[in-house]
């Protein structure tokens, strides 16, 4: 499955055979390749792991994905570094790091930002998913021995297309890892004749092997259709004269890496993590620094200086002046480690984002990974991740932006929406709330809000939520309503694809957020929570017409005189409109607001009465 605004095919047929060359390297550190026609090259034995005792199907891949990480079930060396578990790719790539996806089109090996440490038996756009009333070939198996060997088999699987039933063609072939010679073997049993599809501008497909700081690595072929019954065997030197210095900035305040969210005036404490992915140990000191930005608040810097780091460790430091977030909205964070000699600068610098909330004087707060800027669309089901900033709090609503295909004003597919709590080991934990909204209902070019009724709140005590947007395609209807993306950094590392029930990191987090956006309560109104304020001085209150595009009017009932405050902001908390009613008498008001000065999007207006202070989202559409 493709990104619609990048799918520009061309739609070629070739057909490609294995390089005449049956054997190259070495590379950089060493290693080299033979294939089973060269001298002294390995032979060609297929070994059928399914049903095998040790053997797995691997669930959860469909297309441009990827699962893991999986324990290999024993440790080997790959270059300098020790591997102990793999990520499977849908596209016939296996990374020994936690790699998101490699999508077409495809590197030339080795290409740094190309997804690193991965051996590559079969990199093309390949599919383990199907149109709706077909069902795919393909399947992916594991085996391992839990000693020294370890097997992934492709079996059947095809290639993707665009025209139903979304798939053609057919693959199969294994990589197999042995700890005894730190060997790795690709394996070709039956291959398409041909790459469906060819393109002109890029890869299709590549076979080789690449290191984990993407500088270094062997590649076989590209836009070429690998054998069928052959076998192509990587060595991995001995000894290397090959060293290298490489540290790398790991993660900021969680392993994950991703986005977390803390209260304005609040103080934190900061931890960032160093790793030595080189093959030698570091003995000169190595700079940590960390970097906050966000206009208006200033800059926060801070370094430390860490003395000596050995081969594949990695090391955690919390800074020693705590930080703290003077406004709310999103801030950017830097961490930059640097290192005399350090040969790969690429791994140098690590950002992450930050989220700060002011719930002072607020019933409700937006939680938002986006700057309300749209790039561009996904076709899939996709989930984000939100961790709450304070405790306790219930969801209140949830808004995403939906953009049509093609000029459509009216939508033809609907969406599932579902809110999950987090489990004990930091995955879906129990379901929360699920509704749908109908394709007669679905907003298109503009974002749409879901209310949860007030006997749906759910309080959160712990952890964070999950907000998963599935498209709902009915049978014979092609998608025409999408899921709309930011690539405006810094990018929250909390985003997942939903494909065949399960999560996966999304494809492109790297350099995507999707805009799915919640609002969480600053007080419990849940039935399990505490009640309203009995005391409020307003009455009720509520905004017509909504969604709106030129005008809309606030209504209002006061239960006494006092002074009221109209203030209107966008979803990330700047404010945009601001209107002092005076002081009112009891009984019911109306407030008129011109807003067709607003781009569209989701707002929150806020009506402060005395010292109470209502919410209202207000969605404008143009």
């Amino acid at each position: 499955m493709k990104k619609i605004f990048t799918l520009l095919l061309a739609m070629v047929a070739a057909s490609g055979t294995i390089l005449a060359q049956n054997s190259g390297g070495p590379d950089a550190y060493g290693y080299t390749w033979k294939d089973n026609t060269a001298a002294g090259g390995p032979t060609y034995n297929w070994i059928n792991i399914i049903g095998k005792t040790g053997t797995t199907q691997i669930t959860g891949l469909g297309d441009d994905n990827s699962v893991g990480m999986i324990p290999l079930g024993f440790t080997m060396k790959y270059y300098w570094v020790d591997v102990n578990s793999i990520k499977i790719g849908s596209n016939g790539w296996i990374s020994f790091s936690n790699v998101g996806n490699i999508a077409h089109g495809f590197p030339n090996i080795p290409q740094g930002g190309s997804g690193s440490n991965f051996v590559a038996p079969f990199l093309a756009d390949l599919t383990l998913e199907a149109a709706a009333g077909a069902t795919n070939p393909g399947s992916v198996y594991m085996y391992t021995n839990n000693v020294d060997t370890a097997i992934v088999s492709y079996v059947n699987v095809p290639f993707w297309q665009s025209a139903a039933p979304e798939y053609i063609g057919s693959n199969t072939f294994q990589v197999i890892f042995t700890k005894a010679d730190n060997g790795i073997k690709f394996q070709y049993n039956t291959m398409n004749p041909v790459i469906p599809n060819l393109t002109a501008n890029f890869n299709d497909a590549v076979v080789g092997i690449e290191n984990i700081t993407e500088t270094i690595g062997l590649q076989v072929m590209a836009d070429q259709m690998p054998t069928s019954n052959t076998a192509i065997k990587f060595e991995r030197p001995a000894n290397s004269t090959y060293q290298v210095s490489d540290v790398k900035a790991n993660w900021v305040n969680n392993s994950q890496n991703g986005a977390f969210t803390a209260l304005k005036g609040q103080a934190m404490n900061l931890t960032a993590n160093v790793a030595n992915v080189g093959n030698v140990n570091i003995a000169s000191p190595i700079s940590s620094r960390l970097t906050i930005t966000k206009p208006g608040n200033g800059t926060y810097n801070q370094t430390v200086s860490l003395p000596k780091l050995r081969v594949g460790t990695d090391t955690a430091h919390t800074f020693a002046t705590p930080f703290t977030p003077n406004i709310d909205g999103t801030y950017s964070i830097q961490h930059n480690v640097t290192l005399t000699g350090d040969v790969n600068s690429s791994n140098n610098l690590n950002v992450t984002e930050l989220v700060v909330v002011d719930t002072v004087g607020r019933q409700e707060v937006a939680l938002s990974y986006n700057n309300a800027s749209p790039e561009g669309l996904t076709s899939f089901g996709a989930a984000v991740f939100y961790p709450m900033p304070f405790f306790p709090t219930e969801v209140r609503s949830i808004d995403f932006d939906v953009l049509g295909d093609q000029g459509a004003t009216v939508a033809d597919n609907g969406f599932i929406v579902r809110i999950y709590g987090e489990s004990a080991t930091g995955g879906l934990g129990a379901l929360l709330f699920d509704t749908t909204l109908a394709a007669a209902d679905v907003l298109l070019n503009t974002n749409n809000l879901i209310e949860i009724p007030q006997k749906q709140y759910y309080m959160i005590t712990s952890g964070g939520v999950y907000v998963m947007v599935i498209p709902d395609v009915p049978a014979g209807v092609d998608q025409n309503a999408f899921l709309l993306v930011d690539e405006e950094p810094p990018f929250s590392f909390r985003t997942f694809e939903v494909q065949n029930g399960t999560l996966t990191q999304y494809r492109t987090a790297d350099t995507e957020d999707f805009m799915i956006n919640i609002s969480i309560g600053t007080k419990i109104l849940s039935p399990m929570g505490v009640s309203k304020d009995r005391n409020s001085v307003v009455g009720l209150s509520n905004i017509y017409p909504n969604p709106a595009s030129n005008s809309a009017t606030l209504t209002f009932d006061l239960k006494q005189p006092v002074a009221v405050e109209l203030t209107v902001t966008n979803i990330i908390g700047a404010k945009v409109k601001t209107l002092n009613l005076g002081k009112q008498t009891a009984g019911s008001h109306e407030a008129k607001l011109n807003i067709s000065d607003l781009n569209a999007g989701v707002y929150i207006c806020t009506l402060k009465a005395g010292e109470t202070v209502v919410t209202k989202r207000l969605v404008v559409t143009k």
